[in-house]
């Protein structure tokens, strides 16, 4: 908005309101009129310096000189940021240079519009990184900018994105017996409400899975055959369905079962043939047979 005083000049003057982009130079009329109050100029490029000049025409049309020249900048509009690339500790950011030469302001939050900290404050470059961060966590993004007097522009719309969760490590083992184990999950290392997946195989076998959920310190996997070697791997999913690789692989063995119990085939003066069954064990399993007398 522009506006002047009289000047001294009496009721019903007219006066006319130039404006130009430069200095002194390529000025057109804005406004001619009686009136002194506020005279809006729209339609104006943002970020830019724009000179306003008034003169008074008396009631012969003889026009004054003009007042000094003053000038101002309209606000700057900040551009839309974007996302380029996303890490299990970092995210870059990137914006158009719709400003060449002002001073932008990137900030960061973990909650929508909620407690904003500033990451880049400077001229523009291609793209800035936001190092540091957790695993798996929703940050939230928005920019302004300066304009030609130092001024700052509102915030561009709020974005977000969520970083990848951390790779699980290897898991340990708690009860192992002939048909169960208890799988031990690795520390939690990333936010509430990550993903896992336990998968397990038997030896030659292929990987299935046998939890998916939120994280739980320990997963039962049951009804297994016994004196047979178990395989065990996990993985995390973030908060965009983005899954990890699968941590290191662990192995354990089920304990054997009982065997059958002993019988006896021919018996002579000198020897025994005693049999018992498998028991349920795998191939390979290994028996001891004790005797006394």
């Amino acid at each position: 908005d522009s506006g002047w005083t009289n000047g001294g000049n009496g009721a019903g003057t007219v006066y006319e309101l130039y404006a130009s982009t430069g200095v002194n130079t390529d000025y057109g009329i804005l406004y001619s009129g009686t009136g002194t109050g506020i005279i809006t100029h729209n339609g104006l490029s943002a970020n830019t310096t724009y000179y306003y000049k008034v003169r008074a025409i008396n009631a012969d049309s003889i026009a004054s000189g003009y007042t000094s020249e003053s000038s101002t900048h309209t606000l700057a509009v900040a551009p839309a940021v974007s996302i380029v690339s996303v890490t299990v500790s970092s995210v870059r950011v990137t914006w158009s240079n719709t400003n060449p030469g002002s001073v932008y302001e990137l900030s960061a939050s973990t909650g929508s519009n909620g407690s904003y900290g500033v990451v880049f404050t400077g001229l523009y470059q291609a793209n800035t990184d936001h190092n540091g961060l957790n695993s798996n966590t929703t940050y939230f993004y928005k920019l302004r900018v300066q304009n030609g007097e130092g001024i700052w522009s509102g915030y561009s719309g709020e974005i977000s994105t969520h970083t990848f969760a951390a790779v699980p490590g290897a898991v340990t083992f708690g009860a192992v017996w002939q048909s169960s184990v208890t799988v031990n999950l690795p520390a939690d290392t990333n936010s509430a409400g990550t993903r896992y997946s336990v998968e397990a195989k038997a030896e030659g076998g292929a990987y299935a899975e046998i939890y998916s959920g939120n994280y739980a310190a320990s997963v039962p996997h049951s009804s297994l055959s016994a004196n047979v070697t178990y395989y065990y791997r996990v993985s995390a999913t973030n908060f965009d369905n983005v899954t990890t690789a699968y941590g290191t692989e662990n192995s354990t063995h089920t304990l054997a079962a009982i065997p059958g119990a002993v019988t006896f085939g021919a018996i002579n003066d000198n020897s025994v043939a005693v049999n018992w069954t498998d028991g349920t064990n795998a191939a390979g399993t290994r028996y001891e047979l004790q005797e006394a007398s």
